[in-house]
């Protein structure tokens, strides 16, 4: 949208009430239609709620932009500013579930924490990116395992309408249609080529609740020298340590190391023009950010909080409701608290970082409070926010994203898989060297 085009207030609120609407109704919609399951020659498919909501907003963004573009656009703008407090929201729930799990994971001591390293391993498939012609985009494909954590990073540090943003979107989508199928095929892999049982299940964790725990039920099948109930448990914990280790390496290691690699090969290869060089590594700041506008950040905060709330109480009593709702205004009260910190210090300590800590000690046992909490948020699901998210990444998607997306096709898929298979074997390389 050009800058200088100034939209009046009466222009604006139909913006935000459109965005509204269409992000509650559709992953309203999503969540009560379920999860779809159909068979695709010998493959069964697995569509999540996540992904149906995601779907219905871009079409929905696609039509508005065909019949409406300016205003279209302007509804991008705003689906991105609540898609960052939302993954935000995202990232400090997914916090709370590891401080829950907490003891789990110490349990099993350097093991765990060593294979968390190991979703480092998705840096392998960016010279297959590269070669393919994702270029930029390269680096939001290939920096992580593509999940909400990766959103967030992505959109903090680029922006929503970024060529990265388009990478880890091809990413996610393409985890979130073939993931689970994917992750019980490479673990009965794992189990072909001899690896333990507990490295393969620590593994699992991806940060995916649908692909994970396609991992472990297909080793609760292939393997019987562990239970299956203890198999869940260790790869649920693995599973949430995955959005710490995904922040973290993703932040200070994957991210860097890739935009030096690009900025390198792109000047060689002659793979981007000058100017794409340039932004290389520049971490852009993302257009119109809420922490500088507070009625900006308020309304944000807001619409977070209406769609959070409904799509949690869909199904639940009357009581329980009030329950999450009053739960839903202090998560989204902390998670706005820390939207609003100076970008000084956001440069030191990234706000995705910021708010798991929060949710970690929160959660975690030692906390004071930390039973009441994780029984207020019990029902606030984190697949439940995810459908949130995608929602709002339908419709901030723009007219580039689409075409690149167009563009990339079958790539897009074949990186997603080299990302997929990295970070699943390295991980269990290395729990097995710690084991």
């Amino acid at each position: 949208m050009p800058g200088e085009m100034r939209e009046t207030d009466s222009a604006r609120f139909l913006h935000w009430l459109f965005v509204v609407i269409a992000i509650i109704t559709c992953a309203a919609t999503a969540e009560a239609l379920g999860t779809w399951t159909f068979q695709l020659g010998p493959l069964q498919i697995v569509v999540l709620p996540l992904l149906t909501a995601f779907v219905m907003t871009a079409v929905l963004n696609i039509v508005a932009l065909r019949t409406a573009p300016l205003f279209a656009e302007r509804c991008q703008q705003v689906a991105g500013l609540v898609m960052g407090l939302l993954a935000l929201l995202f990232v400090l729930r997914a916090g709370l579930v590891f401080g829950e799990n907490l003891p789990l994971i110490i349990d099993n001591g350097s093991a765990m924490v060593f294979q968390s390293i190991g979703k480092i391993g998705t840096l392998l498939a960016f010279p297959l990116a590269m070669m393919l012609g994702m270029r930029r985009a390269s680096i939001g494909a290939t920096f992580s395992i593509g999940r909400e954590p990766s959103l967030a990073i992505i959109q903090q540090r680029y922006g929503v309408g970024s060529p990265e943003m388009t990478g880890v979107l091809t990413t996610y989508v393409t985890g979130t249609v073939f993931g689970a199928i994917f992750f019980s095929i490479v673990a009965a892999v794992g189990s072909w080529l001899g690896y333990s049982t507990q490295a393969l299940t620590m593994a699992c964790g991806t940060g995916s609740g649908g692909m994970t725990f396609s991992c472990a039920g297909s080793l609760t099948q292939l393997r019987d020298d562990m239970d299956g109930e203890t198999i869940l448990a260790l790869a649920t914990a693995s599973d949430v340590l995955s959005y710490v280790a995904t922040i973290l390496l993703g932040t200070f290691v994957a991210i860097p190391v890739l935009e030096r690699l690009t900025r390198a090969v792109s000047q060689r290869k002659r793979l981007m023009t000058c100017e794409d060089v340039e932004e290389v590594g520049q971490a852009p700041t993302p257009p119109q950010a809420p922490v500088r506008q507070l009625p900006t950040a308020i309304l944000s905060a807001i619409v977070v909080f209406a769609i959070v709330t409904t799509l949690t109480a869909i199904g639940q009593s009357l009581a329980r409701a009030i329950v999450i709702l009053a739960a839903g205004i202090g998560l989204v009260g902390v998670t706005a608290l820390i939207r609003i910190i100076p970008r000084r210090i956001q440069r030191y300590l990234p706000l995705p970082i910021l708010a798991a800590v929060v949710g970690i000690l929160a959660g975690a046992p030692a906390f004071p409070w930390a039973t009441t909490v994780s029984g207020a948020y019990s029902d606030m699901q984190l697949l439940t926010i995810a459908s949130g998210v995608l929602a709002c990444a339908g419709l901030a998607i723009n007219r580039q994203q689409i075409h690149t997306m167009k563009k990339f096709g079958w790539r897009a898929v074949a990186v997603a898989f080299a990302v997929f298979a990295g970070s699943y074997f390295v991980s269990a390389t290395l729990a097995q060297l710690a084991l």
